[in-house]
């Protein structure tokens, strides 16, 4: 996948599951091009495809085991919280853009209640 793609592109064309609706970071036009941050993300994303270990990132164990956040910083501060599939996908609960030094309980809890539904879902199958 090429890092021009912006992240709703990623988001739709490479994720088979996903419980987050798309989110275009390149909407957010806090500082540079605004296609950085969506290319960023593109690009980070495809390199957990691949099996690599993106730029930056840590483990999220309060949002549910096996969550991670994936941090973006160019053109504003911007956090994608994952979940790895063991066929080489990644499921992405919740994208949103970071404004404050902390992250936002509104954010902590809509990802943790996504990711259970995604747990429920897989239950199912």
């Amino acid at each position: 996948m090429s890092s021009r793609n912006s992240a709703a592109d990623v988001h739709v064309a490479k994720y088979s599951y996903c419980v987050s609706p798309p989110v275009d970071l390149a909407q957010h036009r806090a500082q540079g091009p605004p296609s950085v941050s969506a290319g960023r993300a593109g690009h980070e994303l495809d390199l957990l495809q691949q099996g690599l270990e993106p730029t930056d990132w840590k483990p999220m164990p309060t949002v549910g085991d096996g969550v991670y956040e994936l941090r973006i910083r160019v053109g504003g501060a911007f956090r994608l919280f994952y979940v790895m599939k063991r066929v080489g996908g990644v499921i992405v609960v919740h994208a949103f853009e970071k404004k404050a030094q902390q992250t936002a309980q509104i954010d902590l809890d809509l990802a943790a209640k996504r990711y259970r539904q995604y747990v429920v879902d897989q239950r199912q199958r």
